[in-house]
């Protein structure tokens, strides 16, 4: 069974699901679910087969089975449908009022470009405008190899706006002085300072 051409098919699946979970060089609990489906039905496979001698154990395996399945959903659905999706009424009013902000004095072919490790997602989501880099997130830029890619990116794309939070803003702004050099403070809201591109 394990030579089957299909069984081999799944293990490649769940291989680069694996590598493809890797590949940032930052491994999150949402990513885990990338390799969740081939990891299922292998298991589910493996399961029948090393039961399928045992008629009757299989019935009451599989009863045990159906058991835990709908156990695990009544546990984990109320959580995650009613507490974090049904009473979610949007991101924090800061990066909304931001993000709209943006999207009033913007438009639809500015870049922008948020520094901060948590705000970023929220303030794009709103404004509706394309961050600069794939490098959205600060998370995922550590090292002078990307440091560099970001920085092309900046001048390749150069944002009509640098939202800076404030509690990450002087660690990221030294290294890219000359970069900051072209744009304008032109105010703070929350833990954000904004700058603007100097006309040019």
């Amino acid at each position: 069974m394990l030579r089957e051409k299909y069984f081999i098919g799944l293990i490649l699946w769940l291989f680069f699901s694996f590598i493809g979970a890797n590949a940032s060089g930052n491994l999150y609990g949402h990513q885990i679910k990338q390799i969740m489906p081939a990891l299922s039905i292998i298991i589910a496979i493996l399961l029948t087969q090393t039961t399928i001698g045992f008629d009757k154990k299989l019935n009451s395996f599989k009863k045990n089975i159906a058991v835990l399945i709908v156990s695990i959903i009544i546990i984990s659905i109320p959580y995650n449908n009613l507490i974090i999706n049904g009473y979610f009424n949007g991101f924090p009013e800061p990066e909304k009022e931001l993000g709209l902000w943006i999207k009033e004095n913007s438009t639809k072919q500015d870049y922008i470009y948020i520094v901060s490790y948590w705000g970023s997602g929220q303030v794009l989501s709103y404004s509706e405008r394309v961050s600069s880099s794939k490098y959205f997130n600060l998370i995922f830029v550590k090292t002078d190899y990307i440091k560099e890619i970001l920085l092309k990116d900046l001048e390749n794309n150069q944002p009509k706006y640098l939202i800076v939070s404030s509690n990450y803003g002087e660690k990221w702004i030294a290294p890219y002085k000359k970069f900051m050099s072209e744009y304008s403070f032109l105010f703070s809201h929350d833990s954000y300072n904004v700058y603007l591109l100097n006309s040019k």
